[in-house]
């Protein structure tokens, strides 16, 4: 049976506490300091926003870099587009390895372990020779892509409740971003460096 004396604070109704008051009046809680649609929030959905531009930018850029290894390695096209599916396959395919990465260990060690596979499967492409190589760093670099990318879903989810679509339809506008920037900037870095 409900107390009527009870009082509801709008602190009481966010974090569903039964016992917020005291017999004497005074309140027993804190002051909510959830990160939930606070000010952290704000920066989470920026770094999604960036991160989510950069893995589409790169994804989108591999068309450019298939025209470039066709001409340096002399590997036909039709072969190096293996490289763009199986990143983009495994990008959205690792969820289950992500939902498994996250429950472990949280969405925040998710994006870090996916960065460096990222970063360190980038360098290895950067060094490749032979169609194996690039189809070996496509499947570590597809595979670090969906990790990131569910960890991102996952902290936009965490960070938001009242605002969550809002943050959402911004956060994820970075990949419309990524593929417009991505071959346009891949192009001028390969005329520069090569």
């Amino acid at each position: 049976m409900a107390d009527p004396e009870k009082k509801v604070t709008p602190s009481n109704e966010t974090s569903g506490s039964e016992d917020a008051t005291q017999p004497n009046g005074r309140s027993n809680t804190t002051p909510n300091r959830s990160p939930v649609d606070g000010r952290w929030a704000v920066v989470v959905v920026i770094a999604v926003f960036v991160a989510r531009t950069v893995l589409t930018s790169q994804i989108v850029a591999m068309s450019v870099l298939i025209g470039e290894w066709e001409g340096q390695l002399g590997i036909p096209a039709v072969q190096l587009a293996w490289s763009y599916s199986i990143i983009t396959c495994l990008r959205y395919c690792a969820g289950p390895i992500a939902g498994a990465v996250n429950r472990t260990l949280g969405c925040r060690p998710l994006v870090f372990i996916g960065g460096i596979l990222a970063l360190l499967s980038l360098i290895c492409l950067s060094f490749s020779t032979e169609l194996w190589h690039i189809i070996s760093c496509s499947v570590v670099l597809g595979t670090s892509y969906g990790l990131v990318d569910q960890g991102c879903v996952i902290a936009v989810g965490i960070y938001f409740d009242r605002w969550h679509g809002l943050a959402n339809g911004f956060a994820f506008s970075g990949a419309s971003v990524g593929v417009m920037v991505g071959p346009l900037l891949t192009t001028i870095l390969v005329n520069i460096f090569t």
